[in-house]
């Protein structure tokens, strides 16, 4: 009896085991989730309702300053955010921008201060370890969209588009007519709210300078709603990025016009033939534009996305978004 008292003992006093260190593999799906809505909001570096509180009380000149210093931010956390999607990094020590650089701009923001301090909670103890995660993190938040078990429900599934704190959160489609999926939803069956879908004229995988996406402005904020909220000032600031994921390819999508026209606009055009129609468009959107995003575009390189959705300002109105798109993966095989 003495022994076992003794043993008891000595049991009790001995340090207690440490705890497994969490990562992604042991995180839960809603774990998953705040990490990669943390690290959107990280990257753009506002919150939504403050933002929108501030640029109410913002004089005009004040505006133009905050969108410039949003701007500049901006510019240093995007290649943390494309990192974190893309296929493969390159050497650190090779490169001219590095983890170090993403989390030293993260802490000089309250956003990226949130999200640096749960990266640490899960495990992540310097820059490389918490970009290391926030990549594990954000493969397991990819592979939860089946594109093979999407084509099998329907065959017309293009990609998925994800609009960070928006309902945006939907699957994309395309077939031979800009009316069909109008009035049906991702399994066909007819419903007024629609489905997302890309313009009939659209090569896939956004080869064409501009590709057209349409969805329905829905009066219970689904669908494409919320692109009628970017003529508030300061939302886009809280809302500059959008990602597009395929079974071939990801788009991180950087938005830099937003406003009301009508259907003869010549952001519906799609075949941009050159340098110089690509800068005509640009400089009409930038032009008519709601907000000011600083985003530059290369009018002999990249390609832009147009989202469409009706608005009531007039008749015929349409409210759109537009974006520049970044290729952090395509599929290789």
């Amino acid at each position: 009896m003495k022994k076992l008292l003794c043993l008891l003992l000595t049991l009790l006093m001995l340090p207690a085991a440490a705890e497994a260190p969490l990562t992604a593999d042991t995180l839960s799906s809603g774990e998953i989730h705040e990490v990669v809505e943390a690290l959107f909001l990280a990257a753009a570096g506002t919150r939504e309702d403050e933002e929108i509180a501030l640029w109410k009380k913002l004089s005009e000149e004040e505006r133009s300053a905050r969108s410039a210093e949003n701007a500049a931010y901006r510019a240093r956390t995007l290649p943390w955010l494309t990192a974190a999607f893309a296929a493969e990094l390159p050497a650190w020590e090779d490169a001219a921008w590095s983890p170090a650089d993403g989390v030293a701009a993260f802490e000089g923001n309250p956003c990226g201060q949130a999200y640096l301090t749960l990266l640490r909670r899960y495990g992540a103890s310097d820059a490389e370890s918490c970009m290391a995660l926030t990549r594990a993190v954000v493969q397991r938040w990819l592979a939860e969209i089946d594109h093979d078990k999407l084509l099998t429900i329907n065959g017309d599934y293009r990609l998925w588009l994800y609009a960070p704190g928006t309902p945006i959160d939907y699957p994309v489609v395309q077939c031979r007519s800009n009316s069909y999926y109008l009035d049906r939803m991702f399994n066909r069956k007819k419903n007024p709210a629609g489905t997302l879908f890309i313009d009939m004229r659209n090569l896939p995988g956004f080869r064409d300078p501009n590709t057209i996406i349409y969805g329905h402005h829905m009066r219970d904020g689904s669908m494409f709603h919320s692109l009628t909220d970017y003529d508030a000032p300061g939302y886009f600031d809280a809302h500059p990025f959008m990602l597009a994921v395929g079974p071939e390819g990801i788009w991180l999508i950087e938005v830099f016009a937003g406003y009301v026209t009508s259907s003869r606009d010549h952001c519906y055009d799609i075949a941009i033939s050159d340098e110089k129609d690509m800068l005509a468009f640009v400089e009409e959107a930038a032009g008519k534009s709601d907000f000011v995003s600083h985003v530059e575009i290369d009018c002999t390189a990249d390609r832009l996305v147009t989202l469409s959705t009706c608005a009531y300002n007039f008749d015929n109105a349409r409210c759109i978004v537009i974006g520049r798109l970044n290729r952090v993966w395509i599929k290789t095989e």
